[in-house]
């Protein structure tokens, strides 16, 4: 129940948050909400870290519809917050794991265009995903596109099979 007249930005971050650790379903369309009525729009660092901080809390939430949906809503939207495009690309994976290779084909694009903020996260990138799709059915993917950053996720691979031997024991 955060209203913008009422509780500064803080308290949302930290709500947030703890939505994310608690994993309390039932603070997900109030987190949405925010997002979508855009309570926290603007250039501000602090408004942006903090709707980045919602975005990874209901990207946690995936596959559950609620989420499924407010991914995909934010996803479609060009003016969406770009900084928010890893998350939201895990997210909807998680979601559709058959839809994989459509949604790293945006992907490929939107870190083409902000190479510089994306290109350090793609080690992180690959393993998520791999955890999501398989090592297999990702490299697969990544073999058919000859480009930079699919060579690099390719690159990565070595080690996001090894985290996801360890994770799965």
């Amino acid at each position: 129940n955060w209203t913008p007249k009422k509780h500064n930005l803080e308290t949302l971050h930290s709500l947030a948050y703890a939505t994310g650790l608690t994993r309390n379903i039932g603070a997900l369309p109030s987190l949405i909400r925010t997002v979508d009525e855009r309570l926290i729009e603007g250039e501000d660092k602090d408004l942006k870290d903090t709707r980045a901080m919602i975005v990874a809390v209901v990207q946690g939430f995936a596959p559950d519809a609620q989420a499924k949906d407010a991914l995909e809503r934010w996803w479609a939207d060009p003016n969406f917050d770009w900084k928010c495009a890893q998350n939201l690309f895990l997210g909807l994976v998680a979601c559709s794991p058959g839809n994989a290779e459509t949604f790293l084909q945006e992907f490929f694009t939107r870190v083409a265009t902000h190479r510089d903020y994306f290109f350090d996260l793609l080690g992180l990138t690959t393993s998520d995903v791999t955890n999501l799709i398989g090592a297999d059915p990702l490299e697969e993917i990544l073999k058919r596109y000859d480009n930079e950053i699919a060579r690099q996720m390719l690159a990565y691979m070595p080690v996001a099979r090894e985290i996801l031997a360890e994770v799965n024991g």
